[in-house]
């Protein structure tokens, strides 16, 4: 096989274990098992080949992996710890995924979120990565819960970063939103509030945190045209360790308001950040609110 370079049958692909996706170790061979492999498949542009399903998948360090449930298991928002490598860039099918997407590295926008994936997702979770709205758009149909550790967003035309309220409206069945990280900032702006309240689907939301949010972000308006009136959605914000005096005051004032309402009306909001004891004070009104809501 590896002497002759006619397209006149599909090269097999040596495995050591079922299922058949699962790749033995055969050094050079296996190279060049791959490489008649992608240059069969480049033949087969008239073809209708079959999609491949997937539980879970996730990528770390330009690895794929799979879990062993079948794609018909349900939804469950968890990776499976039965994972095992797989070879799925030589693959020429489209790509279904029906619980969990997961990209700890890796060059994604080579890997897979392109055409090739059938967006059926559940639940995507991606760290240390820049992606672009377009890409988050080709998965997001689906998708429930989405969290971005330390993930930098291109709007749609590359030149800058997306907006928060771009990044939310990829998502029309959102549930569980999470933005977080060390290193990369929420994308924030005096106009945030004001065009993820424009967002319908934004109010179906029941889990939304954010992390380093800067002092740009109008926690006002945040407060008094979605917080107070908020029954359904648990809200944490962690604010950046750099926000001003003024902000710091904001926040406070805000904080305040709620404890001497004790209204139980509305959802109180958990602020992180380092401006006292915060934190501790609002936690008890939370606590009462759930008391009253269960």
């Amino acid at each position: 096989m590896a002497t002759t370079e006619p397209y006149d049958f599909w090269p097999p692909f040596i495995f050591n274990s079922w299922p058949p996706l699962i790749a033995a170790s055969l050094g050079d061979l296996e190279n060049r098992l791959l490489f008649f492999r992608e240059h069969f498949a480049e033949h087969l542009v008239n073809e209708e080949l079959p999609t491949l399903s997937f539980h879970c998948l996730k990528n770390e360090e330009n690895k794929w992996f799979t879990c062993s449930e079948k794609p018909s298991t349900s939804y469950n928002d968890e990776l499976c710890d039965d994972l095992k490598e797989i070879i799925l860039n030589s693959f020429p099918n489209k790509i279904r995924i029906t619980n969990l997407l997961e990209i700890d590295s890796g060059n994604i926008s080579r890997l897979l979120i392109n055409e090739k994936l059938e967006s059926n997702i559940g639940t995507i979770k991606i760290w240390d990565r820049t992606i672009s709205a377009d890409q988050l758009k080709l998965i997001g149909s689906s998708v429930k819960s989405c969290e971005l550790f330390d993930v930098v967003v291109k709007s749609v035309n590359k030149n800058c970063e997306a907006s928060l309220s771009e990044i939310i409206q990829c998502f029309p069945l959102l549930e569980n939103f999470t933005f977080s990280g060390g290193s990369v900032s929420v994308p924030v702006s005096s106009k945030t509030v004001k065009e993820l309240l424009k967002i319908p689907h934004f109010f179906n939301i029941k889990y939304f945190f954010l992390q380093n949010i800067s002092d740009k972000f109008d926690i006002n308006e945040f407060y008094n045209s979605f917080l107070k009136k908020n029954k359904t959605m648990d809200v944490k914000l962690s604010f950046d360790s750099n926000i001003s005096e003024t902000f710091k005051q904001k926040l406070s004032t805000i904080v305040n308001e709620i404890l001497e309402s004790e209204t139980t009306d509305f959802w109180p909001p958990m602020f992180y950040g380092r401006f006292g004891e915060i934190k501790n004070k609002l936690s008890d009104a939370r606590v009462c609110y759930c008391q009253i809501k269960n």
